[in-house]
């Protein structure tokens, strides 16, 4: 816990320099900028997931003598993030299209795919302000530590986003959509089908930031990695649990969240050694 008394150390310490009067008018501002950033790009977000786009890349040649001719572009790019989302379903609609239920249904389903964008587009800034508001409170070692973490973290966020959206989603889909016969006829909703698979989006990204969030509590002292293997059945117990809430009932979606979950959680579990490892030859090697 010696890292957590740092950092609450290094806040008192620094109360001298800044009232907290004078940080909290700090936060302030932060927060109003976080607000028009989202605002700002939620709007952006607002009017690609309404007007779909097609960008057309240009080609280029280039005549390179005896080596030939060598091109580059020629690209057709359609952002239509409604479709996006929609694609992973469509070979099961059998030709035709998402329903909806209310005529307010695809304004709302356009705002909330807005607010999805205007998220990701304005999470640097956010983790920007964030990281501003922090970094001061930390002492330099712990500063050096965060940096990477927050690196780490959005890679494997998007890492777990990508291995739901192409793997999971699918075979979640196929599975379901099995069970559909003759006396039953489709209606799928686009609100329910994006809800859900915005959900899982979400809950594969979170889950795969296991190790981030194991290999700081290691740093800051919470957990040590025999304390992960002793409490590996509970863990495995958690975990199973969690997977079942935010997954869809079948057990193949579960399955496909929990096993690389846990094999996550034994990665950081040698991870977590190793960083204790390297701690512990830090401190032996002035006395050597």
């Amino acid at each position: 816990m010696s890292s957590v008394a740092g950092l609450v150390d290094g806040f008192r310490a620094r109360s001298g320099e800044k009232s907290f009067l004078d940080r909290l008018d700090d936060f302030r501002g932060r927060l109003i900028a976080s607000l028009v950033v989202v605002t700002a790009t939620t709007i952006l977000g607002f009017l690609v997931a309404a007007w779909p786009l097609t960008l057309r890349v240009p080609r280029w040649t280039f005549e390179l003598g005896a080596l030939g001719t060598f091109g580059i572009g020629g690209w057709t790019i359609n952002l239509d993030v409604l479709g996006f989302f929609v694609a992973p379903i469509e070979p099961f609609l059998n030709g035709e299209k998402l329903k909806y239920l209310s005529p307010t249904d695809p304004f709302f389903v356009t705002l909330k795919l807005a607010l999805s964008i205007g998220l990701v587009l304005a999470l640097p800034y956010l983790i920007r302000q964030l990281w501003s508001t922090l970094a001061p409170l930390m002492r330099p070692e712990e500063r050096k530590l965060i940096a990477p973490s927050i690196v780490g973290g959005v890679v494997l966020f998007a890492v777990g986003v990508l291995f739901c959206y192409y793997l999971v989603v699918p075979l979640m889909l196929q599975f379901t959509m099995a069970f559909q016969t003759e006396s039953l006829e489709q209606s799928i909703v686009i609100g329910e089908y994006l809800k859900l698979v915005l959900r899982m989006l979400v809950a594969f990204g979170l889950a795969f930031e296991l190790p981030i969030v194991i290999l700081l509590g290691t740093v800051l002292g919470i957990v040590t990695p025999e304390l992960l293997v002793a409490k590996r059945k509970v863990a495995i117990a958690i975990l199973t649990v969690a997977s079942a809430i935010v997954t869809p009932p079948d057990i193949g979606s579960q399955l496909l969240l929990i096993l690389p979950v846990l094999f996550l959680y034994e990665v950081s579990i040698v991870m977590s050694r190793a960083v204790l490892t390297r701690r512990n030859s830090r401190i032996a090697l002035p006395e050597g």
